[in-house]
C-alpha cells in the first residue's frame, strides 16, 4: 500500500477534502458540502495552475470503503498518509444544519471534530500550511495562509476533539505516532 500511495502521489496531483459529516449514516445528505467541494475544486485547480486531468480527489466516502467494516478500518488506518502526502487540502465546512442533531454545522464545528482535527494534523505537520484551502461557500475557498495560534493549538490537541463513536480516538493513535516518529527522525538527521 505505501507502494501504491508513492506511485498515486507521483504521478497525480491530489486534493484531500477535510469535511464533518452532516448526519449520522451519510456524509452530506443534501448536497451542501459536494457543491462546495465541487466549487473549491475548481478553484484550487485555477490557484495552482494544474492540468484538470492529472487532478485526483480523496473523500472519505468514496475513498474508504464503508460496507466492510474489516478493509473500513484498514483504510482509515492510512487516512494519515493520505492527508500527509496530499498536494493540497481543502477543509469543507460551509454553513448548515446536522441532519440528525439539529445542530448548526460549520467552521467551528468542523474545528472541533477530532476527525477533522486528526487530517489536519497530518497535513501540516507533512506540508505546512501553504497548500491548505478553507471552503465556506461555492464562492469563498481561500488559502489558509499561517494559522493562528488559536486554530493551531487546536489541531494539536486532535485527541480532544469530538467523536460520534468513541472507539475513533484508538483508530488514530498509531498513525499519528508514526508520523511523529517519522518527524523525530528527521529531525534527529539535522
Amino acid at each position: 500500500t505505501s507502494q501504491f500511495i508513492e506511485t498515486v502521489f507521483t504521478r497525480y496531483v491530489t486534493v484531500f477534502f477535510s469535511h464533518q459529516w452532516l448526519s449520522f449514516g451519510t456524509p452530506d445528505p443534501l448536497g451542501v458540502q459536494y457543491r462546495v467541494m465541487a466549487a473549491s475544486l475548481r478553484r484550487v485547480i485555477a490557484d495552482t495552475g494544474w492540468e484538470e486531468a492529472n487532478v485526483q480527489v480523496w473523500v472519505d466516502l468514496a475513498s474508504i470503503p464503508q460496507s466492510k467494516p474489516l478493509l473500513k478500518q484498514l483504510a482509515v488506518q492510512t487516512i494519515a498518509c493520505y492527508c500527509a502526502a496530499a498536494h493540497a487540502f481543502v477543509i469543507c465546512a460551509p454553513t448548515t444544519i446536522h441532519a440528525d442533531t439539529g445542530e448548526v454545522c460549520n467552521v467551528q464545528s468542523y474545528q472541533r471534530r477530532m476527525w477533522c482535527r486528526c487530517e489536519q494534523l497530518c497535513h501540516v505537520l507533512r506540508k505546512g500550511t501553504g497548500t491548505m484551502w478553507c471552503a465556506t461557500t461555492e464562492d469563498d475557498c481561500r488559502r489558509l495562509g499561517e494559522l493562528d495560534s488559536e486554530w493551531l493549538m487546536s489541531v494539536l490537541r486532535v485527541f480532544e476533539g469530538d467523536v460520534t463513536d468513541e472507539g475513533d480516538y484508538l483508530s488514530i493513535v498509531l498513525p499519528i505516532l508514526g508520523l511523529y516518529a517519522e518527524l523525530y527522525a528527521l529531525e534527529l538527521k539535522r
